[in-house]
C-alpha cells in the first residue's frame, strides 16, 4: 500500500492571535503517522508556515500569532507513514484571518431590567478589518434557558463596512421573570460571532394581554412586522406513531392510548390550558399536568344520566386538595366537539366547557 493524497477541510476566518485546528481527510492507504501543513500568502505566495507534527490524529494546530489578521492565505497538508514516506500535497485551500468580531447589545439597560412586556434590541456588529456580517439569529431564552422565540435566520445583505447596526423587537413578556437574550452571527467568511446568554429581568406594573400573534406597525419600512407566540414541540404516544382519524385527530379512546409532551416548554407559575375533544370515554381522565417535583393536576369527565361535566384535582405543593367542577352541559353526540378551558392564577383554578358542535 501507499499514502492517498490528503484532503484539507475548509475552515472559517480566524484570528490570527488564536491557535487554529487544520483538520485533514484520509481515504485508504498506509496509517498515516505524521503530518507537514503549509502556509503562504496567497497573493505573494511567500511561505509563512512549513511544520510538522508526529501523530496519529488528523489535524494540525497552528500555534497563535503565526499568521497576521487581514491577509488572505491558501494551506495545504501533507502526510506520512512509519516509514518516513510522503504523500502528495493536498489540493489547497483559501482562508481569511481577521481580528475577531464581535456583537453587543446596543439598549440594554444598565440594571439589566426592563419595564415592559415588550422590547426592540439593537445590536451592533463590529470587526477591524471590515468583515461584513451576512447573518444572524437573536433567540429569547427563558431561566431555564429553554427557547421561547426567535427571530430565525435574518440576512444584512448589506456591502457597507461595519460597524453594522440592525434590532429585533420582541413581546409578550411575563412580569417579574427572567430571561436571557442571545444574538448569533456568521460573518460572510463562516466566523461564528455571539453576544452568549445575557441575562435581564422584566418587572413592570400593567401586567401584558397575551396574544398567539403581535403585530408591530413599521412606518419607515413600509411593513408590518408580525411575531408568533405559538411554539412546535414534538410529542410521545402509546401507540406510536399514534392513530389518527382523517388525518386530523388522534383516537385515544383505547385502553392504555395517551400522548404526552415532557419537553420543549416550561410551566413556572399561572398559566392557561386550552383543548379539544370528542365521543370521550365516559368517566374517563382526560388530562394530567405534572412537573418533576410530583405536583399534578388532572383533569377527569363525569357522566350524570343526559349530562356532563368536568372535575379537577390539585394534588402535593400546587395546591393540595384542591377540587374543582366546571359548568354542566347536555351530553354531546360523539360528532359534537367540546372545547375545554382551565386557567390557574395564584394557585386558583377556573374551569369551563362549552359544546361547539360538528367540527368541519
Amino acid at each position: 500500500m501507499a499514502l492517498t493524497t490528503p484532503i484539507l477541510q475548509n475552515v472559517a476566518a480566524f484570528d490570527a492571535s488564536i491557535a487554529q485546528t487544520f483538520s485533514f481527510i484520509v481515504v485508504g492507504g498506509d496509517q498515516v503517522t505524521a503530518n507537514r501543513l503549509l502556509i503562504q500568502n496567497n497573493a505573494t505566495l511567500a511561505t509563512v508556515y512549513d511544520g510538522n507534527v508526529t501523530s496519529y490524529q488528523l489535524s494540525h494546530v497552528l500555534p497563535a500569532g503565526t499568521l497576521v489578521n487581514g491577509t488572505y492565505y491558501r494551506a495545504q497538508i501533507q502526510t506520512f507513514n512509519t516509514s518516513g514516506a510522503a504523500s502528495l500535497l493536498s489540493a489547497p485551500i483559501t482562508f481569511y484571518c481577521y481580528t475577531a468580531p464581535t456583537i453587543t447589545i446596543l439598549n440594554m439597560p444598565t440594571d439589566n431590567v426592563i419595564r415592559n412586556s415588550n422590547f426592540q434590541f439593537n445590536f451592533e456588529y463590529a470587526q477591524t478589518q471590515g468583515e461584513l456580517l451576512n447573518s444572524y439569529v437573536v433567540t429569547l431564552l427563558d431561566a431555564s434557558q429553554t427557547v421561547v422565540a426567535t427571530s430565525g435566520m435574518q440576512y444584512i445583505g448589506s456591502s457597507v463596512a461595519p460597524p453594522t447596526d440592525f434590532s429585533y423587537y420582541f413581546a409578550g413578556f411575563d412580569d417579574s421573570t427572567q430571561y436571557y437574550i442571545n444574538c448569533t452571527g456568521y460573518t460572510i467568511n463562516q466566523t461564528l460571532v455571539t453576544t452568549g446568554n445575557v441575562e435581564f429581568s422584566v418587572l413592570f406594573v400593567q401586567p401584558n394581554v397575551f396574544s398567539l400573534l403581535n403585530l408591530m406597525n413599521l412606518p419607515c419600512d413600509g411593513q408590518v412586522q408580525i411575531t408568533s407566540n405559538l411554539v412546535i414541540i414534538d410529542g410521545e404516544s402509546n401507540p406510536s406513531p399514534p392513530i389518527y382519524i382523517d388525518d386530523k385527530e388522534v383516537d385515544l379512546r383505547a385502553t392504555n392510548s395517551w400522548i404526552k409532551w415532557t419537553k420543549g416548554y416550561t410551566v413556572s407559575a399561572d398559566f392557561t390550558f386550552t383543548a379539544w375533544a370528542r365521543n370521550i370515554n365516559p368517566n374517563s381522565m382526560l388530562v394530567q399536568l405534572m412537573n418533576a417535583g410530583g405536583d399534578m393536576i388532572t383533569i377527569s369527565q363525569v357522566v350524570e344520566g343526559t349530562q356532563m361535566y368536568l372535575e379537577l384535582y390539585a394534588l402535593d405543593g400546587v395546591a393540595p386538595g384542591y377540587y374543582i367542577q366546571s359548568n354542566r352541559i347536555a351530553l354531546p353526540a360523539a360528532t359534537e366537539t367540546i372545547f375545554i378551558y382551565a386557567r390557574r392564577v395564584n394557585c386558583l383554578c377556573d374551569l369551563e366547557i362549552t359544546n361547539i358542535g360538528v367540527v368541519v
